[in-house]
């Protein structure tokens, strides 16, 4: 993740957006998109 968006900050489009801060903050919360994802999948293979 890290990696990927340290390669955008070179790129025009998203280079006003890539700041350092924002790089770190996608890079500390991308595992909370994780453990979201395996949250859901758990509630929704319950038999209600």
């Amino acid at each position: 993740m890290r990696a990927l968006a340290i390669q955008l900050q070179d790129h025009v489009k998203y280079r006003d957006y890539l700041t350092n801060d924002s790089v770190e903050l996608f890079y500390k919360s991308a595992p909370l998109h994780d453990i979201g994802k395996v949250g859901m999948a758990v509630i929704s293979t319950q038999p209600w």
